[in-house]
């Protein structure tokens, strides 16, 4: 009765205060398990400390077009053209990105962009999105499999697992932002400038601009006079460089996140559990005072890098299923019936 009518404290807190009026034999045992069991707390507290999940980089394989990193940015204001939102493709080695504008987040036009680009360049091996609707169906599904293209998607709500297209999706707007100089429903006219100036200028990661690293020389910017020769690039040697480059980075990006996390909790095959939850419920102005965990889910497969593979037991169409981070997950201990 303390513990429900005073606001759900900590097991601490709460025997401490009981032990002020009563005692009873095994008090602090069955007051931590009456605690810790509580299912209201279990999906509206937070483990509190560092987040737990160190950083898995992606390997970079020396090649380009071998992987592809794609999303998309908006919505933005509709122009002419009825354009509202960025598909933003980023070729993972040498760091070069294609930004088109398009309708909407369909499938549909997904694959034709893809597939122009395709067609410029050559089929990649493997491509990295996100969860969106636009990669999690069938349309495009049988896209890669009909180009034997990898499809590798990210755990739900882990946008680090696909932080190379995320990092340009930021400068994208803010180039984008500066360019535009309000005019709002023009944004894809300015599309063209702000990846050339992507892929023109030298990346932080590969200390190379991506054209140079693509072509072996770095295009005509506009308006620019060139007073000396082009200079051809030995392309072997600046890949080389590159790699060590890049894999020299991803090692201080994963000692610097590292820092600030600690080892993942790892869970078996039939394990229960809570998933952390990523969006607001519907008709609420503010989810502060929304429970943080939604299960219990059962995980059904173990697929390494601490992600794993959950299912709700519910059997409803609309069940939760799908690959969430160690970071997304909490234990889920069943109430205790021994006390």
């Amino acid at each position: 009765m303390f513990y429900d009518d005073n606001g759900h404290p900590g097991w601490q807190r709460t025997l401490r205060a009981i032990q002020n009026v009563y005692w009873f034999k095994d008090m602090k045992r069955f007051i931590k398990k009456f605690v810790t069991n509580c299912i209201s707390c279990m999906v509206t507290k937070r483990p509190t400390g560092r987040r737990q999940g160190k950083l898995h980089p992606i390997e970079k394989i020396e090649e380009p077009f071998h992987t592809l990193h794609i999303d998309h940015l908006g919505p933005f204001c509709k122009t002419e053209a009825g354009n509202s939102q960025v598909l933003t493709i980023v070729d993972a080695f040498t760091k070069f990105t294609w930004l088109e504008a398009v309708p909407n987040t369909s499938s549909k036009w997904v694959c034709q962009k893809l597939g122009q680009l395709i067609k410029l360049v050559h089929v990649p091996k493997r491509i990295i999105t996100d969860r969106g609707k636009a990669f999690d169906c069938k349309e495009f599904r049988d896209f890669c499999a009909t180009h034997n293209i990898r499809h590798v998607k990210n755990a739900i709500a882990s946008p680090r697992s696909n932080g190379q297209v995320e990092r340009t999706n930021r400068t994208v707007l803010e180039s984008l932002t500066a360019s535009i100089e309000g005019k709002h429903n023009e944004w894809d006219k300015y599309l063209l400038p702000v990846q050339r100036g992507i892929n023109s200028t030298v990346n932080s990661t590969t200390n190379i601009a991506p054209s140079e690293l693509l072509y072996g020389f770095r295009p005509n910017m506009v308006n620019e006079v060139r007073l000396t020769k082009r200079k051809l690039l030995d392309l072997r040697k600046i890949r080389q460089q590159a790699k060590g480059t890049c894999d020299v980075t991803a090692q201080k990006m994963k000692y610097r996140y590292d820092k600030k996390r600690r080892p993942a909790k790892e869970y078996k095959q039939g394990d229960v559990v809570l998933v952390e939850k990523t969006t607001l419920v519907k008709g609420l102005s503010s989810g502060k005072l929304v429970p943080k965990y939604v299960g219990p889910v059962k995980i059904i497969d173990v697929l390494g890098n601490d992600r794993y593979r959950v299912v709700s037991f519910s059997t409803d169409k609309r069940r939760l299923k799908g690959v969430v981070a160690s970071d997304r997950l909490k234990p889920f201990k069943s109430q205790i019936t021994d006390m």
